[in-house]
């Protein structure tokens, strides 16, 4: 599990295993080149304060239950879109400086942070899985999107 900390919202890529390529079954000779291949990239996690406990959660994920949270599913999907584009920005922001809640960047409390609410609880208050999907297909299709501080659009 990696943390995602872009330094002011600088690209930066997570990678998760071994870089190197695997070259012990044959040695390449001076003239030959060994062939990388590049790993999966790793889920991008942010530090979370759910309650009293602390977490690490999928940031795309942690975007769902912020947009179930804040913003109504009856908005237009490009209000959805663009509060997933700002709650990211805002949770890469404060992972990559310092916080109310050190080490744990984050916090559900919606005077302080962002509101959070789990897609289990969204139901459990009358919320519809239609809903849900609603809001996480904003979610990702903004995936990797947020704003620099010339209000830019750019992806991670």
């Amino acid at each position: 599990m990696g943390i995602c900390l872009p330094a002011l919202l600088v690209s930066v890529v997570l990678w998760q295993g071994n870089s190197a390529p695997d070259t012990s079954a044959t040695t390449p000779t001076q003239n030959q080149q060994t062939p990388t291949t590049l790993p999966e990239p790793m889920a991008c996690h942010v530090p979370v304060l759910l309650g009293d406990e602390r977490v690490m959660m999928d940031l795309e994920e942690y975007l769902l239950g912020v947009l179930l949270a804040e913003m109504p599913a009856s908005f237009e999907t490009e209000a959805l879109k663009a509060q997933a584009v700002a709650s990211r920005t805002f949770t890469l922001w404060n992972s990559s400086v310092s916080s109310n809640h050190d080490p744990y960047a984050i916090c559900t409390d919606a005077s302080c942070c962002q509101g959070y609410i789990s897609p289990l609880r969204f139901i459990q208050q009358g919320g519809s899985s239609a809903q849900i999907e609603k809001i996480r297909s904003a979610v990702k299709a903004t995936e990797g999107k947020v704003k620099n501080k010339k209000k830019n659009i750019f992806l991670l």
